[in-house]
């Protein structure tokens, strides 16, 4: 069984694949942190890639390494998290620095 973080290695060295009829724009590496903003006590799932199966979680309040921004073509925006796979945007405040 992989861990969460040696699964998450072996997903970015693939070429990342949305759901027909996504496009991904703008996509940039990014040295941020980021604060987990869901539901006061609970967590949040990670996704190997955008759109895909659950990762791993991350709880409300973590501060997160971001290393990756992307948007679809739908502007929806998800951040790579370090060893933690993509997270939505909507689910994260305090980006630090506020524009990467």
């Amino acid at each position: 069984t992989l861990s969460p973080s040696s699964a998450a290695s072996d997903v970015y060295k693939r070429q990342l694949k949305l759901p027909a009829g996504y496009r991904v724009q703008n996509k940039r590496p990014v040295r941020q942190t980021g604060v987990v903003s869901f539901v006061p006590g609970k967590q949040v799932h990670t996704y190997i890639e955008p759109y895909g199966r659950y990762l791993t979680t991350v709880t409300h309040g973590d501060t997160v390494n971001l290393i990756e921004r992307m948007a679809d073509d739908n502007g929806v925006v998800w951040y790579r998290l370090q060893d933690q796979g993509y997270l939505p945007g909507r689910y994260l405040t305090k980006l630090d620095p506020p524009f990467a």
